[in-house]
This record gives structure tokens, C-alpha cells and sequence, in this order.
């Protein structure tokens, strides 16, 4: 029997056919609350703790009656479990080499068949810029920080929404010396 590895975005790869269950998610990148014009530099996919399940299709729609265009991701998120799997979005963006975090979205629990959004309504992710040391995304580099971060190393669940932002250092591993960067932010923010 071969596989069939499939590469839809180029950053993350996945084979659709090892999965029985699916579910759509429509979604739109935001910078500073307004849509990104082009998602050429951008990838959004659904990951399952280190598993891609999914990666977006940018779809643009010409609106003859309005004279508009606008844009957004339609999402097939795959699971063999027709429910009870929790997965996050996330970001990577080429040019750069980075996965960037996504604010103000929660992990999402995956239903068989079932939507989140819709095209003419999708799920806004804000990709604005934050400091590194703003773990929950709440504007301010504070306690809630830490907690956020020392909430990841004890629990190491793979739906922690933190997961991503807890990385501070951006060496790829949740642990004391991303604490020591909060710290490190809160004395110098004072």
C-alpha cells in the first residue's frame, strides 16, 4: 500500500485520505482590524498537537452587485474521532520563516460535518503585532503572563491555546527561560 502525502500550502503537509471525518472552518486574517488584502505571504492550517489536520484555501469573490472584492479561507479540518478532538489554527508566513500567533481565538473542538463561520461571515484571527512577553494577547505584559505560561509547562495539554504564545524565546520549547523573559519584560516595562 503506498501513502499519499499531500502539500497544499507548502509549510505543512498532511494526507486527507487517513481520515474519515471532516469539518469546515471559514476564517479571515486581520492586521490592526482590517483584512488582509492578500494571503500570498500568509498559511493558516488546523493542528492537532503537532499534526496538521487541515490547511485553508484562499477564495476571493468578485461581488458584481456592490462593485467589491473580498477575500477569506475556507478550512477542511479532518479527524478519525466524530468529535472530542480539540485543534488550533495557526499562521505561517514565508517570507519570514515564522509561525505567527494568532490572538483572541481559543482552541476549537472539532464536529464531524460540522462549521465555524461561514463565508459571508468568518471567523475574524487577529494576527496584530504584540509584544512576545503578552502571552494571553490582553495588551499588557503582567502576572497573567506568567500564569499563562507556567499553566502550559505543568499541564502540557495539547488544546492549550497558549501553547504557541508561550514560547517567548522562540526556541521551540515552553520552559524557565520563557518565564524569565516575562520577568524580564515586567521589570523593564516599570
Amino acid at each position: 500500500m503506498s501513502t499519499i502525502l499531500m502539500t497544499f500550502a507548502g509549510h505543512w503537509t498532511f494526507n486527507p485520505h487517513e481520515y474519515r471525518y471532516d469539518m469546515t472552518v471559514y476564517a479571515q486574517l486581520t492586521v490592526d482590524g482590517k483584512p488582509v488584502d492578500s494571503y500570498e505571504d500568509y498559511e493558516l492550517a488546523a493542528i492537532v498537537d503537532t499534526a496538521c489536520r487541515g490547511v485553508a484555501v484562499p477564495i476571493t469573490i468578485d461581488d458584481e452587485k456592490s462593485s467589491s472584492t473580498y477575500s477569506y479561507l475556507m478550512i477542511r479540518v479532518y479527524s478519525n474521532q466524530p468529535s472530542n478532538e480539540m485543534f488550533v489554527l495557526q499562521c505561517y508566513r514565508p517570507s519570514t520563516n515564522e509561525v505567527l500567533p494568532l490572538w483572541g481565538i481559543d482552541p476549537i473542538s472539532f464536529v464531524a460535518d460540522g462549521v465555524e463561520g461561514t463565508p459571508s461571515s468568518p471567523m475574524l484571527l487577529s494576527l496584530n503585532k504584540r509584544h512576545k512577553a503578552d502571552v494571553n494577547g490582553d495588551g499588557l505584559i503582567d502576572v497573567a503572563d506568567l500564569n499563562c505560561i507556567i499553566n502550559v509547562i505543568l499541564v502540557r495539554e495539547s488544546g492549550n491555546s497558549f501553547i504557541t504564545t508561550a514560547d517567548v524565546d522562540g526556541d521551540g520549547q515552553v520552559d524557565i527561560t520563557d518565564i524569565n523573559g516575562v520577568i524580564n519584560a515586567i521589570l523593564n516595562s516599570h
